[in-house]
C-alpha cells in the first residue's frame, strides 16, 4: 500500500473486501492490493500513473480546512463526528446487538471521544466499486 495518513484501522466485509480507517485526508479507505492511495504530503514515488484512489466515504468527520482546529470535536467538527482523527474499525455482521447496528462501520473518533457509524448496507455496496459510504450518525 502506497500512500494514506496514519491508517490505524482494518477489517473485512461479508464479502472479503478490506477496508481501512485513516486520519485527516479521508477517514475510510478500500484497501485494494497495488493500489496507490492520495496522500496528504508529497507525491507518489511512481510518476506514471493515472491517478491516486482516494476515500471511499462521501463525507468527513470534521468540518474540512485547516485539520489542526478540529482536535477537541468543537463547534462545526463536532456536528459533523468530532474531528479528523480516528481508530480502530468494525464492520458488525454479528447479530449479538440490535438490528440498526447490523452493516454499519464503526471507528473510534479520537479528538470527538465518540463512536461513529457509517452506512453499510448493500444498498451503497450496489453504487459500484470501489464502495462508496455515506454517513448515518
Amino acid at each position: 500500500m502506497n500512500g494514506t495518513t496514519n491508517p490505524w484501522g482494518l477489517d473485512w466485509d461479508e464479502n472479503g473486501q478490506a477496508f481501512f480507517s485513516n486520519n485527516v485526508i479521508g477517514h475510510l479507505w478500500h484497501l485494494v492490493p497495488g493500489a496507490h492511495y492520495q496522500r496528504m504530503f508529497g507525491e507518489d514515488f511512481n510518476p506514471y500513473l493515472y491517478a491516486l484512489m482516494g476515500p471511499c466515504s462521501d463525507h468527513k468527520h470534521f468540518a474540512g480546512s485547516d485539520w489542526t482546529k478540529s482536535r477537541g470535536g468543537k463547534a462545526a467538527h463536532n456536528e459533523l463526528g468530532g474531528g479528523h482523527s480516528h481508530a480502530a474499525a468494525m464492520i458488525y455482521q454479528g447479530d449479538n446487538w440490535p438490528d440498526e447496528y447490523r452493516h454499519r462501520l464503526m471507528m473510534a473518533n479520537i479528538h470527538g471521544n465518540r463512536l461513529l457509524y457509517d452506512d453499510w448496507s448493500e444498498r451503497v455496496w450496489q453504487r459500484g466499486a470501489p464502495r462508496q459510504i455515506i454517513s448515518v450518525g
